[in-house]
């Protein structure tokens, strides 16, 4: 009889842990939903579709300003890159070139084919 009213007690036990737990996690759910309502309320819909409209709007203006930088610069550095090549062409057409041998160029010997049987053939 004791050890059965040992057992009730445990469970008992076990049971308030439980029901603690719970109350702990409500209390924590509870708190973080008041939190989310409390930053919601700074923010609406409208004002973030806004905040996305002006960005695009800016990335535009910054994407015709850079547009209108390259055409104005990339001709010069265009012209100027093209006169550089022009430059490097010319002197490397005057440069010497080294003489080429007249005399063929030796070739180095090559080794005796092996026949599908595998054995060498004798010159």
């Amino acid at each position: 009889q004791i050890d059965g009213l040992l057992m009730q007690v445990e469970e008992q036990l076990l049971a308030l842990d439980q029901a603690k737990a719970q109350r702990d996690v409500l209390a924590a759910l509870k708190q973080g939903a008041e939190g989310m309502k409390e930053i919601q309320r700074g923010v609406s819909l409208d004002s973030v579709q806004g905040l996305l409209e002006a960005n695009e709007e800016m990335q535009a203006d910054q994407e015709a300003v850079n547009a209108a930088l390259a055409e104005a610069f990339g001709a010069e550095v265009e012209g100027d890159l093209e006169d550089e090549l022009d430059l490097l062409e010319r002197e490397l057409a005057e440069a010497e070139m080294p003489a080429v041998p007249a005399a063929p160029v030796p070739q180095p010997e090559r080794p005796a084919a092996v026949p599908p049987g595998g054995k060498h053939q004798q010159p």
